[in-house]
C-alpha cells in the first residue's frame, strides 16, 4: 500500500474540500501538544509548515494558489477542528487579531488555565466546549473551576458550544462584539507570555 507522508496529505487535500476543513486539517499536521503553563512539548508535529510549503512548492502541484493562500492561516496552535474553525470566522469577520493557546496567570504570577483563543488586553477568553464538557462530570467540574478563577482576576469567558458556532454564527459575531467593546474591570490580574518555542515557532502565534 502507498502511502503519503502529512505534508503531501495535506497539500493533495485541502484543494478538494472547503477552506475550513482545508484549515483544521494543516492545523491538525501542525500541531503539537504542550505542558500549559511551560514550553514543555508532550507530542511533536506531524509536519512543520516549513514542510507544508515545501511540499506546496513542489513542480506541478495542483491547487497552488489556493493553498498559497491557505498556508499562512495556518496554525500549530490549534487543538480541535472547531477551534481552528473558530478562528478562521474571527479573521474572515476582521476581529482583532488574537492571541493563541494562552496561558492566564493572575497578579501573583500563578497558572489559572490556558485558554485556545484570548484577547489579554480585554481580559477575554474564548473557550470552545464540545459534548464532553457537558456531560463528563470531571470536565464540567474542571470547566466551573476554571471560568470562576478567572472571573475573580478579573478575566470574562465567552463560552461558545456548537450550536453557537455553526447553527448561530452571527449570535456568535454579537456577543464577541459585545465583549470587546465591554471597558475593562480595573484589576491588578495579568496574563504573561510565554518564550519562543523554536520547533514550530513563536507560541504567541497571531491569526
Amino acid at each position: 500500500m502507498r502511502l503519503t507522508d502529512p505534508a503531501t496529505t495535506w497539500v493533495q487535500l485541502a484543494p478538494t474540500i472547503n477552506r475550513f476543513e482545508a484549515i483544521a486539517l494543516g492545523d491538525a499536521i501542525l500541531h503539537a501538544d504542550r505542558l500549559p503553563g511551560t514550553d514543555e512539548l508532550t507530542a511533536p508535529p506531524l509536519a512543520t509548515h516549513s514542510e507544508l510549503s515545501d511540499a506546496v512548492r513542489t513542480p506541478y502541484r495542483r491547487g497552488r494558489a489556493q493553498l498559497l493562500a491557505l498556508l499562512p492561516r495556518l496554525s500549530a496552535h490549534a487543538a480541535s477542528p472547531p477551534e481552528s474553525h473558530l478562528r478562521a470566522l474571527l479573521e474572515e469577520w476582521d476581529f482583532p487579531q488574537p492571541w493563541l493557546d494562552f496561558d492566564v496567570r493572575d497578579g501573583a504570577g500563578r497558572l489559572l488555565g490556558c485558554s485556545e483563543i484570548a484577547y489579554p488586553e480585554h481580559r477575554l477568553a474564548l473557550e470552545y466546549e464540545g459534548a464532553h464538557h457537558f456531560t463528563l462530570a470531571r470536565q464540567y467540574a474542571r470547566d466551573v473551576e476554571k471560568v470562576q478563577l478567572y472571573a475573580d482576576a478579573g478575566w470574562r469567558v465567552l463560552r461558545v458550544t456548537a450550536e453557537l458556532l455553526y447553527r448561530r454564527p452571527q449570535t456568535l459575531r454579537t456577543r464577541l462584539r459585545a465583549a470587546l467593546a465591554s471597558p475593562l474591570i480595573e484589576h491588578t490580574a495579568s496574563a504573561h507570555r510565554r518564550l519562543p518555542d523554536g520547533p514550530i515557532g513563536p507560541r504567541f502565534e497571531r491569526v
